[in-house]
This record gives C-alpha cells, structure tokens and sequence, in this order.
C-alpha cells in the first residue's frame, strides 16, 4: 500500500522524484516518518472507510485530533513495526461548510464507484471524481 501511494504522489507531482535523486545523488537518505491523507466526513469515504486498508494491515489508532478553525477531525495510526510509516487521516467536517461547498462535495462523491471504498487498495486508488472547471470558481 505505501509502495502504491508512493507512485501515486510521485505521478501526480513529478518534481518530486527529480528531488529525491538529487538528494541521493548527495548521499542524503530520504525517510518518510508519516503520510496525510484527506477526506471529508461521509460514510463512503470518512476516515474509517480511507483507514480500513491500514487497519487491516495491522496499523492501530493512536490518537484522535479536532482542529476546530479549520473544520477537521483527524486521527492518526501506527504499525507495531516502528519501520512503517504513521498514517494521519484527516476529514473536513461538511457540516460546518457553506452549503455550495457541500453540494460540490456531494456531486463528486456520487461519483465514487460504490465498491471501491471497500477494496484494499482504496487509499492509493487515485483520484475518482471529474473535476468540472466550474468549481474552479468557488
């Protein structure tokens, strides 16, 4: 699963492959101590939906944070192995959002597959959404 997020970041921002070379090149180690993930609260992608995959790879919940100005809940996990990575999933809470960002919200995760919050490899599965250029302007 990190191997999958890895190529996902690393397509979706090429920059950082050429960074991480360089830096090796040097003779510098990249270690990666944690990863963040985003979501929003909703049951087909909540935090508990975008964690399974972790948790059942043997990841446990190790904290609970409320950002309060910022709209978000997160939780962080952690591996018995210290060589794995920390997870931190944070979600916006939708709720306490305008009612234009939710309708957006709500129109992109309708177009989620229904099966893809449950399969394995859901939190590297990339983005699902199309991304109208009219949302560009909220």
């Amino acid at each position: 699963m990190l191997d999958l997020l890895w190529q996902d970041y690393a397509a979706l921002n090429r920059q950082v492959r050429a960074v991480r070379g360089l830096l090796e090149q040097e003779g510098e180690t990249v270690v990666n101590d944690h990863i963040s993930l985003r979501t929003f609260d909703d049951s087909r992608v909540g935090i508990d939906a975008l964690a399974g995959a972790f948790v059942a790879g043997g990841y446990q919940a190790r904290g609970e944070y409320d950002f309060v100005q910022k709209k978000l809940f997160a939780r962080h996990y952690e591996h018995a192995d210290p060589a794995l990575l920390r997870v931190f999933v944070s979600q916006l809470n939708l709720a306490e959002c305008s009612a234009g960002l939710r309708q957006i919200v709500v129109e992109l995760l309708e177009q989620v597959p229904a099966d893809l919050p449950g399969r394995w490899d859901f939190p590297a599965s990339g983005r699902q959404q199309e991304l109208d250029r009219a949302y560009l302007g909220h």
